[in-house]
């Protein structure tokens, strides 16, 4: 659903499976900006996070998080990560696109 909405407002996606993959996307390719959820397999979003905020070269990539766990406890540490946004599931299309198009000015 995120894929086809960004797709649909003329963003190119690059969807990762885990962690891991995520952050070789991040390596190998010029990112503008990365839409994160917190539950992946092998390296969680917490962790993808904080290694891209100690990348001197990615320090500053804006991160929108989307977790549908529990709001409070989760919002408050993906902020004090570095998050720049923090959306719960299921994503409005209309708010991802919001925060996207600010996020990219």
């Amino acid at each position: 659903m995120l894929t086809a909405a960004l797709t649909r407002d003329g963003h190119r996606v690059l969807p990762a499976r885990d962690g891991a993959e995520a952050l070789a996307a991040i390596e190998r390719e010029h990112i503008d900006l990365l839409v994160l959820d917190l539950i992946m397999p092998n390296i969680d979003g917490y962790e993808v996070l904080a290694k891209i905020r100690a990348s001197q070269r990615d320090a500053h990539l804006p991160v929108v998080v989307v977790s549908g766990a529990d709001r409070s406890s989760n919002e408050l540490r993906s902020l004090r990560l570095g998050a720049n946004v923090y959306l719960t599931k299921p994503v409005d299309a209309a708010a991802l696109a919001e925060e996207v198009t600010r996020l990219l000015q």
